[in-house]
């Protein structure tokens, strides 16, 4: 089985934004906009912007090798 690690290697600056109900899910479920930037060390205004354009491949990718368990993963696809 390939691991998060390797996809992103693989797929790395090609991998598409989720979708912005995804954005929001993840976002929700991991504790809201001030929690998520802490978790990625990005600015909260940041986070903000994927509830209107998703979150970047790479970044969901992080957050997927971080917080593995999360329900939303259940309906994520990775593909480029």
């Amino acid at each position: 089985m390939i691991s998060l690690e390797q996809i992103f290697m693989q797929n790395k600056g090609k991998l598409k934004n989720s979708s912005i109900e995804v954005a929001f899910a993840i976002i929700e479920e991991l504790g809201g906009i001030t929690e998520v930037a802490r978790l990625t060390g990005i600015k909260a205004s940041s986070v903000a912007d994927w509830k209107k354009y998703g979150i970047p491949g790479g970044r969901l990718i992080y957050l997927m090798m971080i917080r593995p368990n999360l329900k939303v993963w259940n309906n994520v696809k990775l593909s480029s």
